[in-house]
């Protein structure tokens, strides 16, 4: 029997762990009791290396653990360390709050910060934040009141609008439809009308990168129209397209037998 295998460990101390007996049902091991009140089974080899506790100071402070008590991260000042990642905070709201260290770098502030962020006069499409709206249900996000370009106005949430679900007050809902299905079947290769269109060549014009001025060149989409072009074989621009009736416009296609536009030949494949 090895020599460090021969040790009587009962009632001996180490580190965080305190020996009862040996374990009958594993030999070389004592059942020990951990300062956390833990109870674990640890070989001779190990109570014999010094080991510290029954795992819970590696719970406690992983092995990248760093001090951060008083330091500050944006609106965030560390109190305490509550073990793991998690850390207990003051935000600058005089909120207290628990973060994780692992997740700083989308933490700005406490929920309640969050939940307030103070948007006024941010724009997204054709809207524009104004302020929030006054009675918002406890425990539920903070409506807001946004102003379109048209002059009515509409409720919605901070993530609605940031998340750009939010775009108009409806007013062009449909020509916002064309403009996004443009710009995908033009640069978008999952689009599965790309290769009739982007991979040929097919672009849009700089000035109508942008949908405000799409909106402002073509105005909304007429109910059962369609964005047109002039020429089927140039990109995208106000003097190539136009609003066009659905019936002559799902015509107007690559493999039509009877072309409809100038430069769209008969039978042609896209290249």
């Amino acid at each position: 029997m090895p020599a460090w295998n021969a040790i009587d460990w009962t009632g001996k101390i180490v580190n965080r762990l305190t020996v009862f007996r040996r374990d009958k049902n594993r030999p070389g091991y004592w059942i020990c009791r951990c300062s956390c009140s833990n109870k674990c089974s640890v070989s001779s080899m190990s109570l014999k290396a010094g080991q510290k506790s029954c795992g819970c100071i590696r719970r406690e402070k992983p092995h990248n653990w760093k001090d951060l008590t008083g330091k500050r991260h944006r609106k965030l000042v560390f109190l305490q360390h509550l073990g793991g990642s998690r850390w207990l905070c003051r935000c600058d709201c005089g909120n207290e709050t628990e973060v994780l260290v692992t997740n700083l770098s989308k933490t700005d502030g406490c929920r309640h910060c969050a939940r307030r962020q103070d948007i006024t006069g941010e724009k997204v499409g054709l809207l524009t934040a104004v302020g929030v709206e006054p009675g918002t249900v406890k425990g539920r996000p903070p409506l807001w009141m946004f102003r379109c370009n048209c002059g009515n106005t509409i409720q919605g949430t901070v993530r609605e609008f940031h998340a750009q679900w939010l775009r108009s007050c409806g007013c062009h809902d449909n020509a916002f439809t064309s403009w996004s299905c443009m710009m995908g079947r033009c640069y978008d290769p999952k689009d599965p009308r790309y290769n009739n269109y982007g991979a040929r060549g097919i672009r849009v014009c700089q000035r109508w990168q942008n949908f405000q001025n799409f909106i402002l060149d073509m105005g909304e989409r007429p109910k059962r129209y369609n964005l047109g072009r002039k020429h089927a074989e140039k990109s995208y621009s106000p003097k190539n397209c136009f609003w066009e009736h659905v019936s002559r416009n799902c015509r107007d296609t690559k493999n039509d037998g009877q072309p409809t536009k100038p430069g769209l030949k008969k039978g042609a494949r896209p290249r």
